[in-house]
């Protein structure tokens, strides 16, 4: 009886350590809050201690832990990168978001209005490509982004792609496929994206080397001859 409480005694440490583990690399790769991580790990407090505390205490030490991801995606992939905006607001340097429509909403929850207002006045490179608006609602959401301070809008009227990448210091991610940043493509449309997610920068990883192509491919299609610096 004895020696069976003892290895209870054993086990519980490391399944406790195992749990914490995969709760702070689900929040380091920005996959989920961290409540919610520790949900998905059922890492609750009385059997994992207090989380945050551990979370920054070993932290660093995990995040030397290369991680990268791929997901596909056939709900929610814009907000899904407005969270990933929102948690690394302060390590993101860099935003693309090529998109032929962009829209918002009245209420101001769907994924453009939190882009911006995650960034507020922080100094990012904001790249916005889409179409000419001709539309007022094309007009009016294309100027919520572009006073994010640090943006530029271009036009491109042949522009099909919808491309979403975001710079970080020490973590990059990327979304492309079916979906404009609209509410359509938030919530509404049959959509398909992939989604792309890495602490590694070498091209040695296959996601780096892909998101590698992806930032390679927005800034080549800002500088085509057929696409135009807006002004005014």
């Amino acid at each position: 009886m004895r020696r069976q409480a003892s290895a209870r005694y054993r086990v519980r440490p490391v399944l406790d350590r195992w749990l914490l583990i995969n709760a702070i690399q689900q929040v380091l790769l920005t996959k989920t809050s961290l409540q919610e991580a520790k949900a998905e790990a059922n890492c609750s407090l009385g059997n994992c201690g207090n989380l945050g505390a551990r979370l920054s205490a070993t932290g660093k030490k995990l995040y030397a832990h290369k991680m990268s991801s791929i997901t596909l995606l056939s709900r929610n992939a814009l907000s899904r990168f407005a969270d990933l905006v929102y948690v690394k607001r302060d390590d993101l340097y860099r935003l693309w978001l090529i998109s032929p429509w962009i829209s918002v909403s009245a209420e101001g929850a769907y994924p453009a209005e939190r882009i911006r207002d995650s960034i507020g006045r922080r100094r990012v490179s904001v790249c916005i490509v889409t179409r000419p608006p001709v539309y007022v609602w094309h007009s009016d959401a294309v100027r919520v982004l572009s006073s994010i301070p640090g943006s530029q809008v271009f036009h491109c009227r042949e522009l099909h792609s919808k491309l979403y990448i975001a710079e970080c210091n020490g973590f990059r991610g990327a979304v492309f496929g079916s979906p404009n940043l609209t509410p359509g493509g938030e919530s509404r449309n049959e959509e398909l994206a992939v989604e792309f997610r890495t602490t590694v920068s070498t091209r040695e990883n296959e996601v780096a080397a892909l998101i590698n192509d992806l930032v390679r491919y927005a800034s080549q299609l800002r500088d085509q001859d057929n696409v135009t610096l807006a002004t005014g």
